[in-house]
């Protein structure tokens, strides 16, 4: 009996070695070059990029090429890699059929920096962006841009908070600048636009209509001594009739 369980473990073994065997020799790490010029090194599965290897395209006119390192699946860059685009923008991340897929880094040749998710290829759910020039944005991307709830800082004291579209300040936000002015309202295409309150850094206050980044329509002015100016205007001066009420409740009007 004992003897037969040593020669079933053996034949169990055997085959376990053969078909490990098989598995290495059709993914074994080899060379492919293809007809444009471009070559791989790494593992191949029936005829296929498959599992790690070395992707290195042909060079372009300006003597260029991409160069990915990382893993495949049938043929494709899938999972965990690297790849250095002909611009010189480098991505370490996700892949998934061929493209950027999940999370990843997004290092562009002007030293901008995207940091987040990706799906596609395109830069899509949260993320963080961090431009050459030090502005930083952080919060939902859509098809390749920002949109979406985010918040965007310019440098240190200059920042808005709220919503994007297109790449745009667009929706309800709110903006803060150094001097110590700020806007809470609707924004239009990067613009104030619509309903909103801009405080000046002295204090004084307006609420009412903007349009186009100014203030257009009726609205009011409120001085740090609480008088307040009222009327309608027109690219942000006003126009017509103005209601003046004193802080001691004294009503005037003049044109």
């Amino acid at each position: 009996m004992l003897i037969l369980l040593k020669i079933n473990f053996f034949i169990k073994y055997v085959i376990l070695f053969v078909l490990l065997s098989i598995y290495s020799a059709l993914a074994e790490e080899q060379t492919i070059t293809f007809d444009d010029g471009s070559t791989y090194i790494g593992n191949i599965v029936n005829g296929e990029m498959d599992g790690k290897g070395l992707f290195k395209s042909a060079k372009d006119k300006s003597n260029k090429q991409l160069i990915y390192s990382g893993f495949f699946k049938e043929g494709k860059f899938s999972g965990e890699g690297r790849l250095a685009f002909y611009n010189g923008d480098i991505y370490i991340g996700s892949f998934k059929d061929g493209l950027m897929h999940g999370s990843g880094v997004l290092k562009y040749k002007n030293e901008s920096e995207y940091n987040g998710i990706f799906k596609k290829g395109n830069k899509e759910g949260k993320g963080k962006l961090i431009y050459s020039d030090g502005v930083i944005y952080e919060g939902d991307f859509k098809n390749d841009k920002i949109e979406g709830v985010g918040k965007i800082i310019y440098e240190p004291g200059n920042e808005y908070q709220g919503e994007f579209l297109n790449n745009f300040m667009h929706g309800k936000g709110n903006i803060i600048f150094k001097d110590g002015s700020s806007y809470k309202g609707d924004f239009v295409k990067g613009q104030y636009s619509g309903l909103g309150i801009f405080i000046f850094s002295d204090g004084t206050l307006y609420k009412g209509e903007f349009k186009n980044g100014y203030r257009d329509g009726p609205g009011e002015l409120i001085y740090i001594d609480q008088t307040k100016q009222s009327g309608n205007f027109k690219n942000g001066d006003f126009i017509g009739e103005i209601t003046i009420t004193f802080p001691d409740g004294t009503i005037q009007k003049r044109k």
